[in-house]
C-alpha cells in the first residue's frame, strides 16, 4: 500500500487521493498492522550497491528530503476479526 503524506497531498501536482497520512501507524485502527514502511527512494541493497556515488548520495537525500510527509511505500499485516 502507498500512503501519501498531508505535504505530499496538498501540492498542486500531487494526484488527488482524497486523504493523505503522515504516519502509516495511524491505520491499526482499520486493522491494519505496519510491518515496514519506506519512503520511494530507499533502494534495496542489491540495487543500491549498482548506482554510482553521487546516485547513491542523491538517492539518500531524497529519501531525507520525503521523510516530512511524503510519499511512502508500507507492508502491512490484516488482522483477523
Amino acid at each position: 500500500m502507498a500512503t501519501v503524506g498531508s505535504a505530499e497531498a496538498g501540492r498542486t501536482c500531487a494526484v488527488n487521493v482524497g486523504w493523505s497520512c503522515d504516519d502509516p501507524r495511524e491505520l491499526a485502527r482499520w486493522g491494519l498492522r505496519l510491518r515496514d514502511s519506506r519512503t520511494i527512494w530507499v533502494l534495496p541493497a542489491e540495487a543500491r550497491v549498482r548506482l554510482t556515488p553521487g546516485r547513491r548520495a542523491l538517492s539518500a537525500l531524497l529519501d531525507r528530503a520525503s521523510r516530512a510527509g511524503g510519499s511512502r511505500l508500507s507492508r502491512f499485516d490484516v488482522e483477523k476479526r
